[in-house]
């Protein structure tokens, strides 16, 4: 295969960047501003007041103790995004669909914290851009988010240098232990507001914490502040994570389908499903995680066409047309089966498996240098 020139994979770079903007747009316009939306506008319409008393707490109550306009607006908003919780957890079709996004973005989260602690990870995928990008996310719902911001920041820093051998080598022993820490509390409010009853009044607590998640990215800063940047570790240890995360995407991929069995057993046969403002919203924001995780590969395939190996013989991460067809076939059917979240691990647990030779043969020349 002819060598393609770098101007123009920084052109296709760019134009798959427009595509995934122009998709965020798409996604929040349809998931929350397109009309009607009535139970969006019942859940607005409250005041701050009548959606504490809505959720059993003191109506005369504050949880921001500022006596400013922009604080009880916020914490105003902070209680309309609890509201929707409420209603998408209500349904089992709700918390179904909730579970399918939940299987299919891990693999995006623990992608943003394996870079964000790479000793050669650009300053665009640290702790704190990745913290900004989450919070949007709860904000607009991360199927905007992602694209709008991290498909275009991954697609500028592959662009930057993209003769650069990626994934980096791998950080310092201590970093799975951090990344591992960050799911654990991300999942288990995660996973209990499905289990908990919606009345429960823990349901509410767990319901905070979810929201409040994207400050544990913070920690990723911290940890390379304190650690420093280093790179104890092999690439292949780093598979391991994904791999182990695997099997959570997998069971959780199969829990949905148990829980959305009804209404996709209604669609079959051609029944009409109504479905509320809030379950609108996550199918739509599902739609923009799986096509961040499309675009994430197709920035890949792009950066990596004239990569080499070690020793400077095949195209890293690349294979004949046939391969290629054989291997998307493949993905296909074990989406179905293992849920697309399942792939996208293998997937991202091949590509640093991949890398090892080359970062291991680079830093034996170091050593004999």
């Amino acid at each position: 295969m002819a060598a393609v020139s770098a101007s123009l994979q920084r052109v296709l770079l760019f134009l798959l960047s427009a595509l995934s903007i122009a998709t965020g747009l798409f996604i929040s316009y349809k998931a929350i501003f397109e009309a009607p939306k009535p139970d969006f506008e019942r859940i607005d319409a409250m005041s701050l007041a009548q959606s504490r008393t809505a959720l059993g707490l003191s109506g005369t109550g504050r949880w921001l103790p500022i006596d400013e306009p922009w604080a009880y607006e916020a914490e105003k908003l902070f209680f309309v995004l609890v509201h929707v919780f409420v209603d998408l957890c209500e349904t089992r079709t709700g918390r179904g669909a909730f579970l399918a996004i939940l299987s299919l973005s891990m693999p995006v989260v623990l992608f943003a914290c394996v870079q964000a602690i790479k000793p050669e990870t650009h300053t665009l995928q640290r702790g704190l851009l990745v913290t900004g990008v989450f919070l949007l996310g709860q904000l607009i719902c991360m199927g905007a988010a992602l694209p709008l911001l991290m498909v275009p920041l991954f697609a500028l820093v592959r662009g930057i240098n993209v003769h650069k051998v990626y994934p980096e080598r791998a950080f310092g022993v201590h970093g799975p232990r951090v990344i591992t820490m960050i799911q654990r509390v991300i999942l288990v409010p995660s996973v209990f507001m499905v289990l908990v009853p919606r009345t429960h009044w823990s349901w509410l607590v767990l319901n905070v914490a979810f929201q409040l998640f994207p400050l544990l990215f913070l920690s990723l800063s911290l940890y390379v502040a304190l650690a420093g940047l280093q790179t104890s570790i092999t690439t292949s240890k780093v598979s391991v994570l994904y791999e182990d995360n695997a099997a959570f995407t997998m069971i959780t991929h199969w829990w949905s389908l148990y829980l959305l069995f009804p209404v996709l057993k209604s669609l079959a046969v051609g029944e009409r499903v109504v479905l509320n403002d809030a379950e609108r919203l996550i199918l739509w924001d599902m739609l923009g995680v799986f096509c961040t995780v499309l675009y994430l590969i197709g920035i890949d395939i792009i950066a990596d066409l004239n990569l080499k190996d070690e020793g400077g013989v095949r195209a890293l991460h690349s294979a004949s047309l046939p391969k290629w067809l054989g291997a998307m076939v493949r993905s296909l059917i074990m989406s179905v089966i293992f849920g697309p979240g399942t792939v996208m691990d293998i997937y991202l647990a091949a590509r640093e498996d991949a890398v090892t030779p080359t970062h291991s043969a680079s830093t034996t020349k170091k050593k004999t240098l």
